[in-house]
């Protein structure tokens, strides 16, 4: 689930995101969304520039107060783990819901509840449906 805004408008925040393995093979193009790993953190920015080894990346939206250029970084390709496939903003809504109090009992106990429960609430309601006044 992307965390961040600094994709927008592509990908917003609390997008559920896909990415497709990058093989050595790969033909990576300026414009690509891709997912790297920087110094043990994980990015998620657009190439650039393509050099003869290395990639320059930058995020599509800087926060009003942050200076433009300060997320730009040089990347080598064994550094990208994957390139931007497709996302799904409201399954990423759905899962973060699902890890609310409120989302974790309707999503959990609510559905086990009424499986435990299924025959005497079944009986009640097919009872009362036949009795006449």
């Amino acid at each position: 689930i992307f965390e961040s805004s600094t994709m927008s408008p592509i990908l917003k925040k609390h997008d559920l995101v896909f990415f497709e393995k990058i093989m050595p093979n790969s033909d990576l193009k300026i414009g690509d969304i891709v997912l790297f790993k920087d110094h043990d953190l994980l990015y998620v920015e657009r190439i650039v520039n393509i050099e003869t080894d290395s990639y320059t990346v930058d995020i599509d939206s800087y926060p009003p107060d942050a200076q433009k250029g300060v997320m730009i970084k040089s990347i080598q390709k064994d550094q990208i783990y994957g390139r931007y496939y497709k996302k799904n903003s409201y399954l990423g809504a759905l899962i973060l819901f699902s890890n609310t109090i409120f989302g974790r009992f309707l999503f959990l106990i609510l559905p086990c509840i009424l499986i435990f429960f299924y025959q005497p609430i079944k009986t009640h309601f097919t009872k009362d449906s036949h009795t006449t006044y």
